[in-house]
């Protein structure tokens, strides 16, 4: 008796696969939402002088 070289996944496999893909993609979006928005706060803060978003004094 001899395996398969490459089995083919069931259909359940790929919904799975297909599922876990979209989750990792919103993942990736929110992540580069907020690396984008520190940098915007990064810049402003360069730009406004670099004391602008101080909290104590």
């Amino acid at each position: 008796m001899t395996l398969p070289g490459t089995p083919t996944p069931s259909e359940s496999t790929q919904r799975v696969g297909v599922l876990e893909g979209a989750l990792l993609g919103v993942l990736g979006i929110m992540g580069a939402l907020i690396i984008g928005g520190s940098l915007v706060v990064m810049v402003a803060s360069l730009v406004l002088g670099g004391s602008a978003l101080e909290i104590s004094e």
